[in-house]
C-alpha cells in the first residue's frame, strides 16, 4: 500500500513519539515530585520554550524553502533530541535538567518544520491526507507503545538501565535512536530544481512570515492557521485535563483512566488513517469541518451523562476525532501554502501547536472558577468551554468556505 520512502517516514514519528512522550508524561513529575522543584518553574521553561520557538519555527522552515536539505535539519535536531533525552537519566542537577527538557522539546518541535516538510515529497497530492494519517497513526501507536514499554521500568520492575523515571527516559531515548535511524540514513530526499540564498537574519525572516500572512496570495493560509490556533487549543487542553475530569466528576480509579487513555489513544491511530482517507476523497475542508463540530457536539453531550458506558461511548468518539484532526491538519497546509514557502508556514504550524495553552487552559480554570458553587461539577462546565473554541473554529471555516475553496481544498 505505501512505498518504502513513506514507511521510512512514519516509522520516525513513531520514534520520535517513544521518547517524547515520555518526557511529557514523566519530566513534570519526576522535576516537580522527585526533586521538589516548585512547578513555577517548570511553566517557565515551557514559556521560554514558547518565546525561542516564535522566532526559531518560521526560520527553520525558511532555510529549508531556501536550499538547506530538509534531511540534514532532522539529522541535527534528532542528535540534539538523543542528546538531551540520554542526558536527563544521568543529570541530577535540577537547573539542568530544565535546560535538557528545553533543549528536547525545543529540537523535537523544530524536527517536525523540515519532517513536515517531507509530506509533500514522498506524496502525490491526491494521497497525502492517507499519507498523513499513516504518519499520525505511527505517532500514536509509538506514543502508547512508548509508555508500555517503560512501565515496567517506572514500576521498578526491570531494570535494564536503571530504574524510575531516569532509567525510562535512557530507554526511550535508545528506542528513538534505533527506530529513528532507517529514515535517517536511508531516507532519499527531493532535490530542489533551484535553490535561493540561503539566510539566516532570524529576527528579519520571522517578521517577513508574519508580514507576508497579510498578503491577498497567503490569505487562505492566514485563516487556516487561525483556525487551528482555535481548534488545537480545544484539543490540547481536552487531553491534558480530562484525567482531572475522569477523577473528580466521573469518579474513576486510576485502573479506569488508564484503561480510557489507552482505548483513546488506540482509536485515535485509527482516526488518523480514516481521516486522512476521508479527507483525499471529500476534501480536507468538509472533512475537517464535519469533525470539528462532531467533536463540539461530543463535548457537549458527554458532559450531560456519567458512568462507565456512557463515558465509554465518547471516549471512543473522540478518540477517533481526535486522530483525525491532526493528521487533516498536515495535509490542509500542504495544500494551503505556496510550494516554494511550504517550510515558512509550517514553521508557525508548529509554532501553533507550542501556543495550544493561549486559551484553553485559561478558559478551563476560569469555567471553574465561576461554576464552583457546583462542585465537582464545576468541571462539566470547564468541559463545556472548550466546545466554545471548536464551534468558533467551525464558524470560521464555513465564513471562509469561499477563500479555502478557491484553494482547492
Amino acid at each position: 500500500m505505501f512505498s518504502r520512502q513513506i514507511l521510512l517516514w512514519g516509522l520516525y514519528d513513531f520514534a520520535n513519539s517513544i521518547l517524547i512522550g515520555n518526557i511529557s508524561l514523566y519530566f513534570i513529575q519526576y522535576i516537580v515530585v522527585d526533586k521538589g522543584l516548585p512547578d513555577i518553574y517548570f511553566s517557565l521553561t515551557l514559556t521560554l520554550g514558547a518565546v525561542i520557538l516564535i522566532f526559531l519555527a518560521p526560520n527553520i522552515g525558511a532555510l529549508a524553502d531556501n536550499g538547506v536539505k530538509k534531511l540534514n535539519l532532522i539529522r541535527i535536531f534528532s542528535i540534539l533530541i538523543l542528546i538531551g533525552g540520554i542526558s536527563l537519566s544521568i543529570v541530577n542537577n535540577v537547573g539542568f535538567l530544565l535546560f535538557l527538557f528545553l533543549l528536547a522539546e525545543i529540537s523535537y518541535q523544530l524536527s517536525l518544520v523540515p519532517y513536515n516538510m517531507t509530506l509533500v515529497d514522498i506524496a502525490k497530492k491526491e494521497k497525502r491526507g492517507i499519507v498523513s494519517g499513516f504518519g499520525e497513526f505511527s505517532n500514536w501507536i509509538g506514543y502508547l507503545l512508548g509508555l508500555i514499554i517503560t512501565l515496567p521500568i517506572i514500576n521498578g520492575k526491570i531494570n535494564l538501565f536503571g530504574i524510575g523515571k531516569q532509567g525510562a527516559f535512557l530507554s526511550a531515548a535508545l528506542l528513538f535512536i534505533v527506530f529513528a535511524l532507517p529514515f535517517l540514513l536511508l531516507h532519499k530526499e527531493k532535490l530542489q530544481l533551484q535553490k535561493r540564498k540561503t539566510r539566516v537574519n532570524f529576527v528579519r525572516e520571522f517578521w517577513e512570515t508574519l508580514k507576508s500572512l497579510k498578503e491577498k496570495e497567503h490569505k487562505g493560509v492566514f485563516v487556516f492557521l487561525l483556525i487551528y490556533l482555535l481548534a488545537n487549543n480545544a484539543a490540547i487542553t481536552f487531553t491534558t485535563f480530562t484525567p482531572l475530569y475522569l477523577e473528580v466528576v466521573g469518579k474513576f480509579t486510576d485502573q479506569i483512566k488508564v484503561l480510557f487513555t489507552t482505548i483513546a489513544f488506540s482509536l485515535a491511530a485509527v482516526g488518523a488513517i480514516i481521516g486522512g482517507k476521508l479527507s483525499d476523497k471529500y476534501g480536507s475542508h468538509r472533512i475537517l469541518s464535519g469533525v470539528i463540530i462532531a467533536w463540539a457536539l461530543s463535548l457537549i453531550l458527554v458532559v450531560l451523562g456519567s458512568g462507565f458506558y456512557y463515558i465509554l461511548i465518547f471516549v471512543v468518539i473522540l478518540g477517533l476525532l481526535m486522530g483525525a484532526f491532526w493528521a487533516i491538519g498536515r495535509k490542509f497546509l500542504t495544500e494551503m501554502a505556496p510550494a516554494q514557502e511550504t517550510g515558512r508556514f509550517f514553521g508557525l504550524y508548529a509554532l501553533s501547536t507550542r501556543l495550544s495553552g493561549f486559551l484553553g487552559p485559561p478558559l478551563w480554570s476560569i469555567s471553574a472558577i465561576i461554576f464552583s458553587r457546583y462542585g465537582d461539577d464545576r468541571y462539566r462546565f470547564s468541559m463545556l468551554s472548550l466546545s466554545l473554541l471548536l464551534i468558533a473554529s467551525f464558524v470560521l471555516l464555513r465564513l471562509c468556505k469561499s477563500i479555502l475553496v478557491k484553494n482547492k481544498i
